[in-house]
């Protein structure tokens, strides 16, 4: 948190706003206990939400950006 100036408090209150956990699923804290990750865009820096550690990785191998999810989903959707 300290690497996006975010407070204790700023980091429960986005955690609370989308629901108290990650935006993809029902995690609340990382499997060994820790709290979920601050997801932040690569390129201008700013915060996007909460994440599990698994979806937070899965976005950054997916080049982080529409193109590399579009491709992952077109993927997806050809192997049906």
């Amino acid at each position: 948190m300290k690497r996006y100036r975010m407070t204790v408090a700023d980091y429960k209150y986005m955690l609370e706003s989308q629901g108290g956990h990650c935006i993809f699923c029902s995690a609340t804290r990382e499997p060994c206990g820790r709290p979920l990750a601050v997801d932040h865009d690569k390129t201008t820096g700013k915060i996007r939400g909460i994440l599990c550690h698994r979806h937070n990785s899965a976005l950054g191998t997916l080049g982080d950006n529409e193109i590399g999810l579009k491709q992952a989903l077109n993927y997806v959707r050809g192997c049906l």
